[in-house]
């Protein structure tokens, strides 16, 4: 990638079985190839960090998904905020009684845009 290059891609064949992910420095799709080449390092390869930070990955394709952005109302927007202060407060009351937890869920952690 050239210096100041602020793209990210990602492309692959149909019927492959990787996509190629080429992610520049402090994007948030590099913060989750990392993510996931730590969580899953069977599947996703690293192949390229290169001087400006960038890098260029193999993920499988299964991990790329597209989505729209969620909608919400106001009312929607206010309960979930509401519930994350709730679970916000009770983490950190209750962190002692937590266990790390699986869910054995193998598609949990994707890409969504």
């Amino acid at each position: 990638m050239t210096e100041n290059c602020n793209e990210c891609s990602i492309a692959w064949i149909r019927g492959g079985e990787y996509a190629e992910v080429s992610a520049h420095n402090g994007s948030k799709m590099k913060g989750r190839v990392l993510k996931l080449a730590e969580q899953h390092p069977e599947d996703v390869k690293i192949l390229v960090t290169n001087k400006d930070g960038s890098i260029f990955a193999h993920v499988p394709v299964k991990y790329v998904k597209l989505r729209a952005p969620r909608e919400l109302t106001e009312e929607q927007r206010t309960e979930l905020i509401e519930r994350g202060k709730n679970m916000s407060r009770n983490k950190s009351t209750d962190y002692e009684e937590t266990s790390d937890f699986d869910s054995g869920d193998d598609n949990e952690e994707m890409f969504t845009f």
